[in-house]
């Protein structure tokens, strides 16, 4: 789903870095999105602590727990 927010930002992505690819950019963030949800349905907490930050993995682990 592309939002005005999105497109800005990927706009500045785009002036700041003439090589930046947004295509491959958003394909990047659904595959690691991917592996952060296969990791939680797995439960596995070692993988979800490479994946994420501190805030992101804490939630994953206390919903993993409960």
């Amino acid at each position: 789903m592309e939002t005005p927010i999105v497109r800005a930002v990927l706009a500045e992505y785009a002036a700041a870095d003439r090589r930046f690819d947004a295509f491959a950019f958003l394909e990047g963030a659904r595959g690691a999105y991917g592996m952060v949800l296969d990791a939680f349905w797995r439960g596995d907490k070692e993988e979800l602590g490479q994946l994420t930050d501190r805030d992101v993995y804490e939630s994953f682990a206390a919903a993993i727990d409960a």
